[in-house]
Formats: C-alpha cells, sequence, structure tokens
C-alpha cells in the first residue's frame, strides 16, 4: 500500500495521502489493520460472533462479484 507516494508519472497509481488528504505512517496504519484484525479474531468465539463475520464476508463477495460479473455460490 502506497501511504505517501504516487509512483512514476509513466505508472498508473496514487497514494493514501493524495486520495484522502490524511498522512499516516506505516507504523500507525499497522496498528490500526491490527487493532481490527483483534475485534474480529474475538468474534470467532462465539457462534453469534461466527454468524456476524460470515454475514460480513458474504456482504463483501457480494460487492466484489457485482464489481467483476463474477456468480459465485450464496452461502457459507
Amino acid at each position: 500500500m502506497n501511504l505517501t507516494h504516487e509512483g512514476p508519472a509513466n505508472v498508473v497509481s496514487t497514494s493514501v495521502q493524495a486520495e484522502s488528504g490524511i498522512t499516516i505512517t506505516p507504523t500507525a496504519l499497522l496498528d490500526i489493520v491490527l487493532e481490527e484484525l483483534e475485534t474480529r479474531r474475538v468474534l470467532l468465539d462465539s457462534s453469534r460472533g461466527q454468524s456476524t463475520l460470515r454475514e460480513e464476508y458474504q456482504r463483501a463477495l457480494i460487492t466484489l462479484g457485482q464489481l467483476f460479473g463474477w456468480s459465485g455460490p450464496t452461502t457459507c
């Protein structure tokens, strides 16, 4: 993930800073990602949490499917 540099002129790319106006360090981004992973990891400890994760995952797959025109399974 490119946080601040948009890359060479002949390459189509962008950065988090260019898109959001926010400057974030790699360490700060890693902290955010790890916090999000821990929140979801805790959900694995209960049936209700597992159901929540499954639903979130299915919504993400539906979005990808719509974006790329895929037709995949309707259940996990």
